[in-house]
């Protein structure tokens, strides 16, 4: 690793005159079990990489998604299911404090003192690691993974400030970082790196070894009774339509025609399919049907939580089949150890319109190259056009 001044991890005078400790990585959640990986697997990612090809050291904390801003600041609903899933199945995460960094006053303090202090062009780097480009930020993509530019941006950028004179000192809040108690004191460093990405491509090409590790699945506590059969193939039915009916950003599931004769056309009759899905309904109905029709057997997976559904994908020996833009599928086929994981996207107008994805966004997100030699050779990814004439 490359030490830098005032980031080497230790702890010795900054540039400003006074002793200081890490800088802070915010890393953000929000949504549900699957989302909360996808934010934690982001978070680390950097850390890994500041780490190995900077030689930055980081505190970390988490901050649980709020709603509204300012004073008007709440709890998201969604927080604590998600974060009680996660400690229940997870042991490498049981110890991790997934709400003290949520403290109104003590986060807006700091992030209203970075924002005094930054103009807004410098505070994007530092905020919006990658992911979620912010238009005009984004460097030249010819020479090195869109992803790594950014963060190397984000870290010259965060070598520089921490060794201006006039960077201000962080004030001494509540605790809320991962392996302390509440009793403890520490700081939220200015500047801070605030993560809340959920794009994990790179990340897991360049660091899916650690991350199976870091995500270690308790199989004793968290699965049901139903396990995959050796030769089925199963497939996680999001189903969008039913859990998102108004949302407008590109979030759309196969149709029924397309699973049949599309995504799973290399089934042959007789061959066996299992489909999870958490909503029951005449669009699961659908897609039954069109399987059926095209004389494969199926079995729907019913009755189960959430955290059963996941385990079975873990569990699939034959193949897992999934929307890649559903971070609940996404994890399952990564963490699994299924012979093959077969994603799918589906192409439409909302899909292009969402953060202006281009042709090249399109091949880097949704058409990824797979280097690591375990995925390229496990993970499948096919864009599928909208099917128009599904209901």
């Amino acid at each position: 690793s490359f030490a830098h001044p005032g980031l080497d991890g230790n702890n010795g005078p900054s540039s400003n005159g006074e002793s200081e400790d890490k800088p802070t990585l915010i890393i953000q959640l929000r949504g549900e079990m699957g989302n909360h990986l996808s934010s934690i697997a982001h978070g680390m990612g950097f850390k890994w990489y500041a780490e190995e090809v900077f030689g930055f050291e980081f505190e970390v904390l988490l901050r649980h998604q709020t709603l509204g801003t300012g004073e008007k600041m709440q709890d998201s609903p969604k927080w604590k299911p998600a974060r009680d899933s996660v400690k229940k199945c997870f042991p490498n995460l049981q110890g991790w404090n997934f709400d003290r960094g949520a403290q109104w006053q003590e986060f807006l303090d700091s992030e209203n003192r970075q924002k005094e202090w930054l103009p807004l062009l410098t505070r994007k780097y530092l905020e919006y690691v990658n992911g979620r480009p912010w238009m005009g930020v984004t460097e030249k993509r010819d020479e090195q993974p869109a992803e790594f530019q950014d963060w190397n941006k984000t870290l010259t950028t965060l070598q520089s400030l921490w060794q201006r004179a006039d960077r201000p000192m962080s004030k001494e809040f509540s605790s809320f970082f991962l392996f302390r108690d509440k009793g403890d004191h520490a700081k939220v460093s200015i500047p801070f790196i605030r993560s809340e990405s959920l794009e994990n491509t790179l990340v897991l090409d360049n660091y899916i070894d650690r991350l199976k590790a870091l995500f270690a699945f308790d199989f004793d506590r968290c699965c049901g009774e139903k396990v995959p059969k050796e030769d089925e193939s199963v497939f996680h039915f999001r189903n969008f339509a039913t859990e998102l009916p108004n949302f407008n950003y590109g979030l759309e599931d196969v149709s029924p025609n397309q699973t049949a004769n599309v995504l799973l056309q290399h089934l042959q009759p007789g061959d066996k399919v299992a489909i999870t899905t958490r909503f029951n309904n005449e669009y699961l109905n659908q897609q039954v049907q069109a399987l059926q029709a095209k004389g494969l057997q199926v079995r729907v997976i019913a009755g189960q939580s959430g955290v059963e559904d996941f385990c079975f994908l873990l569990r699939s020996q034959k193949e897992v089949v999934g929307n890649y833009q559903s971070s609940f599928a996404l994890w399952g086929g990564m963490l699994g150890d299924a012979k093959a994981v077969r994603f799918y996207t589906i192409e439409s107008a909302k899909l292009r319109s969402r953060n202006g994805f281009s042709d090249d966004t399109i091949l880097r997100r949704f058409l990824y190259k797979w280097r690591h030699p375990i995925l390229s050779s496990r993970i499948k990814q096919v864009m599928i056009p909208q099917d128009t004439t599904a209901p």
